[in-house]
């Protein structure tokens, strides 16, 4: 019942701030330098898992296009600078330099657009951090069906990296002319893998974000560790440089909402202090070399040397002890005989 009141408190504020989205995406579409275009999206709250979940993977996707247009922008400006350049170092009142002006107000038009998506985007991934931040609390989570289709997913993304392996292994074997050969099935088949697996990762970090929200709206010490497997997954993903800093800004703008700024730096460095210990672990019982077959770690040589050192120590004392026993027996035999 309080869930079901909040979430209508939720909507008519969400409603209240759709208008201005609407005036800020005033155009429907703005047409590309390629002739594609953007279609203007509006986010509503979700009232379910489904499309919580849709709403966080239209959060990464809008992050992608950001910084695809910031990039597309900054190649914009530059030929914007070398046609200027141009223009006035060609003689006024010839037909180069009205075909460069023309292209120059081409250019400068098809700027304004894409500056003006980019500020649409920014807006729609403020709105959507917003959402996903305070619809946390409402939305009705199924954790196991989170942990089903998230085992099934990390176990499709473990079948495709073997493939790509296996494909990475055949294509050595090839030619050196069928390697150079771009348009090889081999070729084609990696990028199909390839993007196959980005794919799955995508699925694989949405799920995860599921259960660090359920995690968060009951205030579990799980969603640390959580945003850690979703920062691992994000980093093999293809727009890992992207996605990185704008998912995990969200994770830790959703902590300090539920947790405070205190108790959200506590659990992060709690996290890291046990990734250190499991790191640190791995390393001291990682091979360094092997005896008739059996593998030596750092731990057990540094345990064979422990052992060693002991044993030295206490038998450096015990033929300390002896010497004086030896001594005292002379000197009492000696007393005796006088």
């Amino acid at each position: 019942m309080l869930k079901s009141l909040l979430l209508i408190l939720f909507l008519s504020v969400l409603g209240a701030t759709t208008s201005y989205s609407n005036t800020v995406a005033h155009t429907q579409s703005t047409k590309t330098e390629s002739g594609t275009l953007w279609n203007i999206r509006t986010s509503q709250a979700p009232i379910d898992m489904n499309g919580y979940k849709k709403l966080f993977v239209d959060y990464m996707d809008d992050s992608i296009e950001r910084s695809n247009l910031s990039k597309i922008l900054e190649k914009k400006k530059i030929k914007l600078k070398t046609i200027e350049n141009e223009i006035n170092n060609t003689k006024n009142g010839t037909a180069s330099v009205s075909a460069l002006q023309n292209q120059f107000d081409i250019l400068e038009t098809e700027k304004k657009q894409i500056k003006k998506r980019i500020d649409t985007v920014a807006y729609q991934i403020k709105k959507s951090s917003f959402v996903l931040t305070y619809a946390a609390m409402m939305i009705q989570f199924d954790k196991k069906s989170s942990q089903k289709v998230l085992k099934s997913l990390l176990e499709k993304a473990a079948s495709i990296r073997k493939d790509i392996n296996q494909l990475k292994v055949d294509h050595r074997g090839k030619k050196l002319a069928e390697e150079q050969n771009s348009s090889t099935p081999t070729t084609s088949k990696m990028i199909e893998y390839r993007n196959q697996l980005n794919q799955t990762i995508k699925s694989i970090v949405s799920n995860q974000f599921m259960l660090f929200a359920e995690a968060l709206q009951f205030k579990e010490d799980s969603v640390f560790h959580y945003e850690e497997e979703i920062e691992n997954q994000i980093s093999s993903m293809q727009y890992a440089s992207v996605l990185d800093p704008s998912v995990m800004s969200l994770l830790k703008q959703m902590e300090k909402e539920y947790f405070g700024n205190i108790a959200t730096v506590e659990g992060s460095v709690y996290q890291e202090f046990k990734n250190i210990l499991l790191v640190s672990w791995n390393y001291v019982n990682k091979a360094l070399f092997s005896i008739n077959g059996k593998p030596i770690s750092l731990l057990k040589l540094s345990i064979v040397v422990l052992i060693f050192f002991i044993a030295f120590i206490l038998g450096g004392a015990y033929k300390v002890k002896m010497h004086k026993m030896t001594i005292n027996r002379k000197s009492l035999t000696s007393s005796r005989r006088t």
